[in-house]
């Protein structure tokens, strides 16, 4: 099954799963694998399409997640932590019998086709087409071409980094603000060792607020578990 959920899940958002890809990431022989091809396929005979430019199968127009969750919420942790698939947790046990409890908040992710077509770019570095809604621009979502090279997690909304055609320059777009996105058969022309700001490494020290009492800043310390006066 794990198998089967990795060939949905790459179909659908890296836009190709060959018979390779699942072979190196379960270890398997090509044999296998095909037999993994041919069983999904006889599952779900509308979802793979054989494309013999790209020696893999592409998702159909009727594509319908049976065996993975392509949920954005699912899909964008599975990316994070480079997990080959997910599974689902079961809420009525606790991890390790210990209780844990998380706060709930507002949901900033994008439509389950919007976030496909992104990473289907990234992954065959191709153009992107764009409708964007910005804070500087007007109510209606600005069009744009845009050349996607990494995600983005800050920890606290989801950002992917790109190469903006309209103002020459790479820049952050969060995912949640995309309207529509397209990925077009066009290749990129920049990568992500022309932007700057995202190969350079800065190192930062970070220091308690030096008009707390020397208390608190010793607890701001302890709070990130060194006994130095920097972080």
């Amino acid at each position: 099954r794990q198998r089967l959920q990795y060939i949905e899940l790459m179909a659908f958002y890296a836009g190709v799963i060959t018979r390779s890809d699942i072979a190196k990431a379960f270890a398997i022989s090509d044999a296998a694998a095909t037999k993994d091809l041919k069983f999904y396929s006889e599952i779900a005979p509308d979802n793979l399409i054989y494309k013999h430019s790209v020696f893999g199968f592409v998702p159909g127009n009727s594509f319908r997640e049976v065996f993975a969750d392509l949920s954005p919420a699912v899909a964008l942790s599975i990316f994070e932590a480079n997990f080959i698939i997910s599974s689902t947790p079961n809420i009525d046990n606790h991890m390790f019998g210990i209780p844990t409890s998380g706060l709930s908040l507002p949901s900033r992710l994008p439509k389950k086709s919007v976030l496909a077509q992104i990473t289907r770019s990234i992954c065959g570095k191709k153009k992107l087409k764009v409708s964007y809604h910005s804070l500087t621009e007007k109510e209606q979502p600005t069009k744009r071409i845009i050349e996607p090279h990494s995600l983005v997690n800050t920890g606290f909304r989801w950002h992917v980094r790109a190469y903006s055609e309209e103002t020459f320059d790479f820049r952050d777009f969060v995912l949640s603000r995309f309207a529509n996105a397209k990925c077009l058969d066009d290749e990129v022309e920049s990568n992500e060792l022309y932007d700057d700001d995202w190969v350079e490494i800065i190192s930062l020290e970070l220091a308690p607020h030096p008009k707390l009492n020397k208390e608190k800043q010793k607890s701001l310390l302890i709070d990130y578990s060194t006994n130095k006066d920097l972080i």
